[in-house]
């Protein structure tokens, strides 16, 4: 038997290796749940990297900006899960949905080097 998140193997006894298992302790949302890590998880790097920002996250500690959280696609009880970073969820939640994908775009234009502002501009034609 394979682990339904990222295919490792596991007892025939079980749906998930103990690792993807801990994020099915919520009894709620668990189909949406197995949908976003397994979209998430990266087996080049054993890692489940961030929806938005596609940035490697932290299992291990709570306290890391960048621990993996999971987060409603849309702000509807309803809507899609999607796995994020505990600093991103804050992010969305504090900026709204004209200035989060802006926020995004700039994050990921740092992190790749860019300078502050290149993402808008490009975006603009600037």
């Amino acid at each position: 038997m394979r682990c339904l998140v990222c295919s490792k193997p596991i007892p025939p006894t079980r749906h998930y290796c103990d690792r993807c298992a801990k994020y099915f302790a919520v009894r709620r949302d668990q189909l949406k749940r197995r949908a976003a890590l397994r979209a998430a998880y990266d087996p080049d790097i054993d890692a489940f990297r961030c929806h938005w920002t596609r940035v490697p996250l932290d299992e291990l500690d709570p306290n890391d900006p960048l621990y993996i959280s999971f987060d409603h696609l849309e702000p509807v009880r309803e809507a899609t899960l999607v796995v994020t970073s505990e600093l991103v969820n804050s992010m969305k939640f504090e900026l709204g949905p004209k200035e989060f994908p802006l926020a995004v775009r700039e994050l990921a234009a740092h992190r790749a080097g860019r300078s502050t502002g290149t993402a808008s501009r490009s975006r603009t034609g600037a």
